[in-house]
């Protein structure tokens, strides 16, 4: 008999936090709510709407953002490695009281000409570091600030968001 380990996915409320603390994080010069928040929350939406992995994530192209076969929508066409097929994943785009997740990484402004959230130059394993990274100092914002102090029932980190997908 195989025991399966139950994940950990984000609450509603924790997730609540985490979007409000989007909006109270500061940038390197200590701004809030500017470009950097925004594609902040577009990168913390696209990881709890669309269940990639961080890294896969970071290094969104543009051209994977793409209008469903029955043009009622847009989605995500990625290349699965562990199933080595192509996927669609429909993304939410603000109807139904669903968040505009397309809407989000459509208003991005342009890093880099092929993707959403990575110049392209360097190596990305640097620039999922730095991701990591930021998300992390999100998760404290959400904790300290939004949260009034409380901590999350458990450790706060970026595969949550793809517990959450999954759970959901």
């Amino acid at each position: 008999k195989v025991t399966v380990e139950e994940k950990d996915p984000f609450t509603p409320e924790e997730f609540r936090r985490i979007m409000e603390a989007t909006h109270l994080y500061p940038d390197g010069r200590w701004h809030v709510d500017r470009d950097n928040a925004r594609e902040l929350r577009a990168m913390v939406l696209v990881l709890r709407y669309s269940g990639l992995r961080i890294s896969d994530a970071v290094s969104l192209e543009r051209s994977q953002l793409v209008p469903s076969a029955a043009r009622d929508g847009y989605g995500l066409l990625v290349n699965q490695q562990k199933v080595r097929r192509t996927v669609y994943i429909p993304l939410p785009d603000g109807r139904d009281g669903q968040p505009d997740v397309v809407g989000a990484l459509k208003a991005l402004p342009g890093k880099s000409e092929r993707y959403f959230f990575w110049t392209g130059v360097g190596a990305l394993d640097t620039a999922v570091t730095t991701w990591r990274g930021r998300l992390g100092k999100l998760f404290k914002v959400a904790e300290s600030e939004t949260g009034g102090g409380k901590p999350f029932a458990y450790k706060p980190h970026p595969h949550r968001f793809r517990h959450t997908f999954a759970a959901e």
